[in-house]
């Protein structure tokens, strides 16, 4: 048997000598590129920015991915069937195999396909004058590249699977025109029934020509006239409106939620498990970074969304100031002992102010400027998404809460969010897409385009959302008190570098040439908890929305630097003196809430009752009094569904305590969820009952017969230590399903 690399070399020799010998192949495609490229160049000749030009920018970007395909494609199938005959009586005589076939014949079509459809490209670009920018240039290219060989794979798929060549240039065609209505350009993909909409996720089109629409309307303004009956303000309305925002570009920094087949949902919601309550701890999404030492010159211009909704915010809650001034807000009883520092004002904005700290007061503020550590549009998105994640599971295939928010939410929902903008909109955005449509929002267009319900009074006065001092909220890093603090504070270089592959990380980076002696800086100063984790957060910031990586840094010192940030960060809650100082508080909450859902739901009234006294020191984002303490009749029952907006430390050291062997930072957008179910059907004789309980639960000895708890964290089903002893998890469903008494006893000693 001969090598596989030898058998590729010969193959790839032999076929690109065949590739060039077809010279109406060869000429044919660099005729056919030349032409089309200043065909389609002078039809879309120097696009500006009016409402006429966002139909030409379409119809550009529309065109020239059907040029990826059909002038590929055809030819390519016809080659390689010609050539099929000869290569079955080849690999009838075992002369090499399949794979070297597949690579070498691929191999000889790519530069005779690749650089003619790439100078094509280059060249609309410029003439029909796309977004002048070096990012968006790249990534224009790059999903062209994609959609290149993926007309490369179709085909051969079709060259393999039908016999005759006339029978497969008749049925290419067509099976192309099919896929193509489902691209998001002849048909809104939104509004396809949903018996055919999946088929979108398995066309070749749909991918390249999102990525192409997202990449060059991102950003862009378009401009009204008197004489312009309906108009598009902006990129991010032309995107929702043809509905090709459902992949964002970055897809893979946003957080993997799973699939909702009929089979997921009868794998994990079978009919013999109740589902009682569902507690849903969801990280912020995509923001911009804490502070910006890498890029300095970066002006993250991804806020123009989030500005807006911030501003209507401020304005409903009363506490609308101008940019940089702090506010303290003054309330009186325990709940906040005197005074809170309300954190959203520190960056309050008016869309006509400029900020203080221009160098030329003359400049204009330019609206769509991100602050550091502010929610972007992108991030509302990723929300909005998650949202609509947590819509389609417990609204529509289990129908476990109300299809609507109508009514008193007091009564099923609690909503409680840190006391950061950014968590607050990322609340905002994940109601948007769990409820649609509530409170009613306004069309701005006429055009059916969507648009962000005001975030103001209607829409608190709709949902009770409550938040906390920064100080007292165990949500929230800040309130782990001084002694958990202390732990983490003072990480020197020097220290961290005794670990060898933290030094190895560190000397490979500060060697980087375009950010080494930033990314050095950054990492000697005394840190809290990780002298990565700024560094990781700004290049992760950054990635999220596009930017590249630092010119010399791989993908793979990427993800090493996140290793290490995460590393060092979780070194504490790994200890049970850690997990108990900086987050007993808040297991005992979770733990609280389950306890009291499990008697009422044994109750023979049925009545649920006030939540407990886990909700101390809430405050209410009110439509009538702006930040204040809750009366008595507005203070919640124990929920149903419970929804926590918090951040990524609270998810990641919460996911540790409970046994996730992930190792990495729950991404933008993650959703921890943690299921409380009874089973009433299933003989539980082996599931053992008199485990130690936490003592401060209110209710002793705690309901745990027959109950069961589920902690998934995004596609991942956290298994807890504990519950991996046989009679510690569900007969059926396996560890991942823990009895409720020995998820008691998981936490037990932490909430002491």
């Amino acid at each position: 048997m001969n090598s596989w690399l030898s058998e590729l070399v010969v193959l790839l020799k032999r076929d690109w000598i065949m590739t060039m010998r077809n010279k109406s192949f060869v000429w044919g495609m660099a005729a056919d590129c030349l032409a089309m490229m200043l065909f389609v160049g002078f039809v879309f000749f120097q696009l500006k920015n009016d409402q006429e030009s966002i139909q030409n920018r379409i119809g550009t970007l529309f065109f020239m991915t059907l040029m990826d395909i059909y002038p590929v494609i055809i030819p390519a199938m016809i080659i390689i069937m010609i050539g099929r005959t000869i290569m079955f009586r080849e690999r009838s005589s075992g002369m090499y195999r399949m794979t070297t076939y597949f690579i070498a014949r691929s191999l000889s079509f790519m530069p005779v396909i690749f650089i003619p459809n790439m100078i094509k490209y280059i060249g609309i670009y410029f003439i029909s004058h796309l977004q002048y920018q070096a990012d968006k240039f790249f990534i224009h290219m790059a999903l062209h590249l994609v959609l290149l060989f993926c007309a490369i794979g179709y085909a051969f798929m079709m060259a393999m699977i039908v016999n005759r060549i006339d029978i497969a240039a008749s049925i290419a065609p067509v099976s192309l025109a099919c896929l193509i209505l489902f691209a998001g350009n002849l048909a809104n993909v939104n509004s396809i029934t949903p018996v055919l909409r999946w088929i979108k996720y398995v066309c070749i089109v749909f991918y390249s020509y999102a990525g192409l629409v997202q990449n060059e309307f991102d950003g862009l303004e378009f401009t009204c006239t008197s004489e312009n009956t309906s108009c598009y303000k902006n990129g991010a309305e032309v995107i929702e409106f043809y509905g090709v925002g459902i992949v964002p570009i970055w897809a893979t920094v946003a957080a993997p939620l799973p699939e909702l087949t009929q089979e997921y949902i009868k794998q994990m919601y079978p009919s013999y498990l109740n589902l009682i309550q569902a507690q849903v701890l969801f990280r912020h999404g995509e923001r911009a970074p804490m502070m910006s030492k890498l890029f300095p010159d970066e002006k993250w211009l991804f806020c123009s969304e989030t500005n807006r909704l911030h501003s209507e915010f401020m304005k409903a809650v009363n506490l609308f100031e101008p940019l940089g001034k702090k506010v303290t807000i003054k309330t009186s009883g325990s709940a906040s002992d005197g005074k809170i520092d309300y954190e959203p004002a520190f960056w309050s904005i008016r869309m006509v102010e400029k900020p203080a700290q221009k160098a030329n007061p003359d400049e204009a503020w330019d609206p769509r400027s991100c602050h550091m550590g502010q929610l972007t549009d992108l991030g509302l998105n990723s929300l909005h998404h998650s949202g609509a994640f947590l819509r389609a599971l417990y609204v529509d295939k289990l129908k476990f809460i109300p299809q609507t928010p109508k009514g008193n939410l007091n009564d099923w929902l609690y909503i409680r969010t840190t006391d950061y903008s950014r968590v607050i909109q990322s609340t905002y955005a994940l109601l948007t897409g769990m409820f649609p449509g509530y409170p009613k929002q306004k069309d701005k267009s006429n055009l059916g385009v969507y648009s962000w319900p005001e975030f103001g009074k209607g829409f608190l006065q709709q949902f009770p959302i409550h938040t906390r001092d920064l100080f007292k909220d165990p949500l929230n890093f800040a309130s782990r008190g001084p002694g958990y603090l202390a732990l983490l504070n003072g990480v020197t270089i020097e220290e961290s570098r005794k670990v060898k592959w933290l030094d190895d990380i560190y000397r490979q980076t500060i060697q980087i040439p375009s950010i080494g002696a930033k990314a050095k800086e950054l990492m000697n100063h005394e840190a809290l908890a990780s002298n990565f984790h700024h560094l990781f957060d700004e290049l992760m910031s950054s990635k999220a929305h596009g930017i590249p990586l630092p010119f010399g840094m791989s993908s793979e010192h990427m993800d090493n630097i996140h290793a290490a940030s995460y590393h060092q960060w979780m070194t504490i809650p790994q200890t049970t003196n850690g997990q108990r100082m900086g987050y007993g508080e808040l297991v005992s909450n979770i733990a609280q809430t389950m306890a009291q859902a499990a008697s009422a739901a044994d109750s023979s009234t049925g009545d649920w009752p006030r939540i407990g006294s886990q909700r101390t020191h809430d405050l209410l984002l009110s439509h009538d009094g702006g930040l204040r303490e809750t009366s008595d009749h507005e203070v919640p029952r124990v929920p149903r569904m419970a929804l926590y907006g918090t951040h990524d430390v609270t998810i990641g050291s919460l996911a540790t305590i409970l046994g996730s062997t992930r190792k990495r930072w729950p991404m933008f957008g993650s959703l921890m969820t943690i299921e409380l179910f009874k089973d009433t059907t299933t003989p539980l004789e082996e599931v053992q009952r008199n485990l130690p309980t936490p003592s401060t639960l209110e209710q002793q000895p705690p309901t745990t017969d027959g109950y069961f708890v589920r902690v998934l964290l995004d596609k991942e089903a956290i298994k807890l230590p504990t519950c991996q002893m046989q009679g510690k998890h569900h007969p059926k469903m396996g560890t991942s399903v823990c009895s409720l008494a020995a998820f008691y006893e998981h936490i037990e000693a932490i909430v002491e």
